[in-house]
C-alpha cells in the first residue's frame, strides 16, 4: 500500500521545502500588491514593498488578513485574476455573519485537487477504492474537495452527499464502498442507522473512515471505529484558502501533515500578533488526556453530543510541545485496551485501567520535557458516587505507580483530576506533585477550559464548591450512603463544609471555597453599620430588610489574575442548632492587572440569616426566625481564613416568615446538634424529633 501520493515533495528536506515556501511567498506576495487594491493600500501604509520579502522567514512583516476583511470585500473584492479566469467559487454557510467568498482558478482546483489526494492515501486509500462522499455538495467545500481528490488519485468518487441516510445505507452495500467520507457526527448517524436497519457493519467491504468539517475527540474516533468496524482518520482544512486537505493524518496517526508546500502555518500572539517563540515541552501521562470525562453515568452521560474536545485536544492546539513518544506509546496502547463501558445503563466502571510505564519511557520524556501533566480520571453519576475502594475514592494499583515513576523522574509535575467526585488526596503527602488540578467534568469544552487554565491563557481562579477530608469516613454521610431499605440524613443541615467546620476542622485537607492563583491578592472588608436597619434592637426587621458590607481587593502579585471573597455569617446557638458559619454572600473580581484594584458593595437580605424551626422549639413552629443574640459577618478567600468584619445584636427573636408544614414524617427521626465544649468550641451530639401530621 502506497503511503504517499506524491512522494518527492511529502519526504522532501526542511531545506527544500523552505526554498519552495520562499519562492512561492515572495511570488504570491507580489500578485497581492499588484492586483489588490486593498492589500496595496495596507502595504503602502506599512511602509512595505514586494522587494521587501525575500524568504519565507519575512512572513512576520505581513500585514494579517482577518475574516471581516473577507465580508468587507464580499464577494469577490479580494480575488488577484480576472473573473473569466475563475473556474469555480465556493463559501462558507455565513452562520457566523456574513458568508466569505473563495474563488478557484483552473490551477487552484488542480493544487486542491493534488492536497486532498495526499489525504487519501496517506489514510490507506488506492486508486482501486470506492470512496463513499457524504459531505454536502453545494457551496461548501466538504464534498467537492473530496471528490476531486479521489479523482486525482484515480479511486471512484460516489457524490452521494448528505441526508437521506437509509438510501446511504443500501449504497454502502450495493456499491461495495472502502472509503467513508463525511463529518464525523453524521457517521455515527449512519452507524445508528446500520443498527436500526440490522446491517452488520463487519459485512461491508468498509475499511476506512475520513472525517473533518467539524471538532471530535479520541473517544469519538473509538466509538466510530467500533461501531463502524473501520479505521477513522481526521481531515482539516478552511475554505479561506482551499477546504479539506490543509492537513490531515497518515496510517501511523501520530499527529496532523500539513501540505507544506502549498500552505505555512504560523502561531501567533493573539493580542500582540507576534510569532510565539517555541512553546513549554510537556509529556502528559493517563489515559484520560484521550479519553476525557465530559459527564457521568446515567442520563446525562448519555446526552448525544456533535463533539467533546478532550485533552489531547486542547493541549495539541495549544502553544505546549506536546512529546510524541510517550503520546504516541498511550496512541497503541489504548488500541488493544478500549475504554471498557461496563455492562449496561449507568454502569460503566468508576475508573479505566492505566497503561503500565516503563522507567525507560518516563526517564526519556523527562530528559526532553520540563514539565509532566498526570491525568486521573474517574466517573459518577447514578450508582456511581463514591465508595471505599481502589479505583473510586482510593487510587488504583496503575494510577499509584503511574504517579511514583512521574514524580521521580520529572521534578515539575502538574496533576490533572478529570474526576465526577471527591478523591482521596493521599498521594499530595506520597509524591509532592507540583501542583494538583480539578477539572471535574467539564462538558463538550472541558478539556479546552482545563488547558486554558494549565497555559495561563486564562487566570486560576476557580474555588472548591465541597469540602476535600482526609479520609473518605470523615465524611459524616458515608456511613448511611447507599443503604438498601432506608437513606438516614442524620447529619440533618450540617451538609458539607458546615458539617467539617462545626464539628471537625482537624479533619479537612483543603477547605470550602479554597483555590490558588497565579498571583496574589490583599483582601479587606467591613460590616457598614449604617445600614441595618434603625430598628433593628427592637426586633424591627423583616426578610427584604437588607445590611450592607464592603470590600476592597488589590492585586499584589506579578500576574494578572481574579479574586473572590466570600462572606459567611455566625449565628447565636439559641434553641436551634446552627453551623459555626454559613455562607451568605460572595463576589469575583474582574481581571486585574498587577497592581489594580477592585472595591464593591453588596446587600445581604435578613433573609439569609435566619433559621427553619421545623419542631416549635423556639415558640414558632414551622417559621424563619432570627433567634436573640450575636450575629457575627466575615469575610475571606475560603471557609478556614474568613475573618470578623462586624457583629450586631437581637434583644428577642423575629419571626420573617411563616410558613405551613406538609408531607411531615410521621416517626422519630434521629438528628445531629451541635453540643458546646468549655472552651467554646462545638461537639455532635445527637436529639430525637417526632414530627406529626397536621
Amino acid at each position: 500500500m502506497a503511503k504517499y501520493f506524491s512522494p518527492e515533495i511529502e519526504t522532501a528536506s526542511r531545506d527544500y521545502l523552505h526554498a519552495i515556501q520562499s519562492a512561492r511567498l515572495i511570488k504570491t506576495v507580489k500578485r497581492c500588491y499588484e492586483n489588490i487594491p486593498f492589500y496595496k493600500a495596507k502595504f503602502d501604509e506599512m511602509g512595505l514593498k514586494p522587494e521587501d520579502i525575500h524568504s519565507i522567514d519575512d512572513i512576520s512583516k505581513l500585514p494579517f488578513t482577518v475574516k471581516q476583511d473577507l465580508r468587507d470585500h464580499y464577494p469577490f473584492g479580494l480575488f488577484a485574476v480576472p473573473r473569466d479566469e475563475l473556474v469555480r467559487v465556493h463559501a462558507s454557510s455565513g452562520t457566523t455573519g456574513k458568508q466569505t467568498v473563495v474563488g478557484y482558478t483552473r490551477g487552484d482546483i488542480d493544487r486542491w485537487s493534488e492536497c486532498t489526494a495526499r489525504a487519501l492515501t496517506a489514510a490507506g486509500t488506492t486508486p482501486s477504492d470506492y470512496i463513499h462522499v457524504s459531505y454536502g455538495y453545494g457551496l461548501f467545500t466538504g464534498g467537492m474537495g473530496i471528490h476531486y481528490g479521489a479523482e486525482k488519485l484515480g479511486a471512484t468518487a460516489i457524490p452521494v452527499s448528505s441526508g437521506n441516510t437509509k438510501r446511504q445505507v443500501q449504497i454502502l452495500q450495493d456499491f461495495g464502498s472502502n472509503v467513508l467520507c463525511c463529518t464525523p457526527s453524521y457517521a455515527l448517524f449512519i452507524a445508528e442507522t446500520l443498527k436500526e436497519m440490522n446491517v452488520d457493519p463487519a459485512e461491508l467491504p468498509l475499511r476506512i473512515g475520513i472525517f473533518g468539517a467539524e471538532p471530535w475527540s479520541e473517544n469519538m474516533r473509538t466509538q466510530l471505529e467500533n461501531m463502524l468496524k473501520i479505521k477513522a482518520y481526521d481531515i482539516y482544512g478552511l475554505s479561506e484558502i482551499a477546504g479539506p486537505g490543509v492537513a490531515f493524518e497518515c496510517c501511523e496517526q501520530s499527529g496532523m501533515h500539513i501540505c507544506e508546500d502549498y500552505f505555512y502555518p504560523e502561531i501567533v500572539d493573539p493580542e500582540t500578533l507576534e510569532p510565539l517563540a517555541e512553546g513549554e515541552t510537556c509529556a502528559v501521562f493517563g489515559r484520560t488526556q484521550f479519553e476525557y470525562y465530559k459527564s457521568g453515568t446515567g442520563s446525562g452521560g448519555l446526552v448525544n453530543t456533535s463533539y467533546v474536545h478532550d485533552l489531547d485536544y486542547a493541549l495539541t492546539e495549544s502553544s505546549l510541545i506536546i512529546d510524541e513518544e510517550v503520546k504516541t506509546a498511550y496512541k497503541n496502547w489504548l488500541k488493544d485496551h478500549p475504554f471498557d463501558l461496563g455492562n449496561g445503563w449507568a454502569q460503566e466502571p468508576w475508573c479505566q485501567v492505566e497503561m503500565p510505564l516503563s522507567d525507560e519511557l518516563v526517564s526519556g520524556a523527562a530528559s526532553r520535557c520540563q514539565t509532566a501533566l498526570i491525568v486521573i480520571g474517574r466517573t459518577a453519576g447514578e450508582d456511581r458516587d463514591n465508595a471505599a475502594e481502589k479505583g473510586s475514592w482510593y487510587l488504583t494499583d496503575g494510577e499509584e505507580a503511574m504517579l511514583e515513576i512521574v514524580c521521580r523522574h520529572f521534578s515539575r509535575t502538574v496533576v490533572i483530576l478529570n474526576v465526577g467526585n471527591i478523591i482521596d488526596m493521599s498521594f499530595v503527602d506520597r509524591y509532592e506533585p507540583s501542583s494538583v488540578l480539578y477539572i471535574w467534568q467539564g462538558g463538550m469544552e472541558g478539556g479546552s477550559g482545563a488547558v486554558d487554565v494549565i497555559t495561563g491563557k486564562v487566570p486560576a481562579s476557580g474555588r472548591l464548591s465541597d469540602t476535600i477530608a482526609y479520609h473518605i469516613d470523615d465524611y459524616p454521610s458515608t456511613r448511611n450512603f447507599g443503604c438498601e431499605d432506608t437513606i438516614r440524613y442524620e447529619e440533618d443541615i450540617y451538609v458539607g463544609y458546615r458539617y467539617f467546620e462545626t464539628f471537625a476542622k482537624e479533619k479537612v485537607r483543603y477547605p470550602f471555597g479554597y483555590g490558588l492563583s497565579y498571583t496574589t491578592f490583599d483582601v479587606q472588608a467591613a460590616l457598614d453599620m449604617c445600614s441595618l436597619p434603625a430598628g433593628l434592637a427592637k426586633g424591627e426587621v423583616s426578610k427584604t430588610d437588607t445590611l450592607n458590607v464592603t470590600y476592597d481587593i488589590t492585586n499584589t502579585g506579578d500576574a494578572a489574575g481574579k479574586e473572590t471573597i466570600q462572606f459567611y455569617v455566625q449565628k447565636p446557638q439559641g434553641f436551634l442548632g446552627k453551623p459555626s458559619r454559613e455562607l451568605i454572600r460572595f463576589a469575583k473580581t474582574e481581571l486585574l492587572e498587577p497592581g489594580e484594584g477592585e472595591s464593591g458593595i453588596l446587600a445581604i437580605d435578613f433573609y439569609a440569616l435566619s433559621s427553619y424551626d421545623d419542631s416549635g422549639i423556639t415558640g414558632h413552629a414551622f417559621c424563619y426566625v432570627l433567634e436573640e443574640g450575636t450575629y457575627t459577618i466575615l469575610a475571606g478567600t475560603n471557609v478556614r481564613n474568613a475573618k470578623e468584619i462586624g457583629s450586631f445584636a437581637l434583644t428577642e427573636t423575629v419571626v420573617l416568615e411563616e410558613l405551613s408544614q406538609q408531607l411531615a414524617p410521621r416517626r422519630h427521626l434521629e438528628r445531629m446538634t451541635p453540643k458546646t465544649n468549655e472552651d467554646g468550641t462545638y461537639y455532635s451530639g445527637c436529639s430525637c424529633l417526632l414530627t406529626a401530621l397536621q
